[in-house]
């Protein structure tokens, strides 16, 4: 439902929806499906906020949806969980994409 309100620029009734949808799966068992569902909904949610003017709040749902993925990855590979992602903008020369450099730190 928030895709297609999302995709039809009703960005208040998408961001309702997809906070509908990641307290509904918050609710349920933690696992792989739970982990890629909430990394989705987060980054979703993160877009509708960029394309309100909500950049601080957008920064921190992609921060959430990047979180549950690299410690999605992370159990795949018998790792410990990451505490928390810090993005910094990367050195950027003109005319070349911008990129971020990503660590993680314990609070």
């Amino acid at each position: 439902v928030g895709d297609i309100q999302q995709r039809l620029g009703q960005f208040e009734k998408a961001e309702a929806a997809y906070r509908r949808g990641l307290a509904l799966s918050e609710r349920r068992a933690a696992d792989a499906d739970r982990a890629c569902e909430a990394a989705a909904l987060n980054n979703e949610l993160g877009l509708v906020l960029q394309a309100t003017g909500r950049y601080a709040e957008a920064e921190q749902s992609h921060r959430q949806a990047l979180a549950a993925v690299l410690n999605r990855v992370h159990a795949m590979r018998g790792l410990t969980p990451i505490p928390a992602i810090e993005m910094r903008p990367y050195h950027q020369s003109a005319g070349s994409p911008r990129r971020v450099e990503i660590s993680t730190s314990a609070g």
